[in-house]
Parts: C-alpha cells; sequence; structure tokens
C-alpha cells in the first residue's frame, strides 16, 4: 500500500473575488528511529487503517505516531538536493551507487 502524507490544502479567494490563494501544508509529528538521527521531526505517514479517518475529518491524534523506521530505508545522496534549482532525479542518486 502507497505511503500518503498527512496534509491540509486549503483554497481561498480574496475579498475582492478576483484573486484565489491556494496552499498546502505537510503535517509534521515526532521522528522514528531512523529519521531521528537527522532531524528532531518527520512528515506525518497516514497508516491505511486511518486513510478514511483523516480523509473525511474524524481523525485525531491517533495519526500522530511515527512511520515504523522498519518500513523505510535510508541512502546518502548529493547535497545538490538542497537547491530548488537542481530539478532533477539526480538529486535523488544514491551516492553509494558510485
Amino acid at each position: 500500500m502507497a505511503s500518503v502524507p498527512a496534509g491540509y490544502r486549503r483554497r481561498c479567494s480574496r475579498r475582492s473575488g478576483r484573486e484565489t490563494i491556494e496552499s498546502f501544508t505537510i503535517v509534521v509529528g515526532p521522528p522514528n528511529e531512523l529519521v531521528k538521527a537527522i532531524h528532531k521531526r518527520m512528515p506525518v505517514i497516514v497508516a491505511p487503517e486511518f486513510y478514511e479517518s483523516w480523509l473525511n475529518g474524524s481523525a485525531g491524534k491517533e495519526i500522530l505516531i511515527p512511520y515504523p523506521a522498519t518500513a523505510m530505508k535510508a541512502e546518502p545522496i548529493s547535497t545538490r538536493v538542497n537547491n530548488p534549482k537542481n530539478d532533477d532525479e539526480a538529486v535523488l542518486t544514491s551516492l553509494r551507487q558510485g
């Protein structure tokens, strides 16, 4: 099953009604053991059993559990990923590949 990050999307119009503003936010929570080594928080990844309650708005804090570290892997990648101008797949190539 797919990994689904928890997020909020909002669309609103300015009072003039001539401009629509769209925004999106990723919900973050405590890190799992893998991520803890590099950061103090991580995106909340919604577990399949919470998909429906997340989408219909009835989910509460019970979804704010760290994604299992055993379901993830970490690979070193280029620091090029830190610059949004580097918009290509090569930024995600593992440095272990050569």
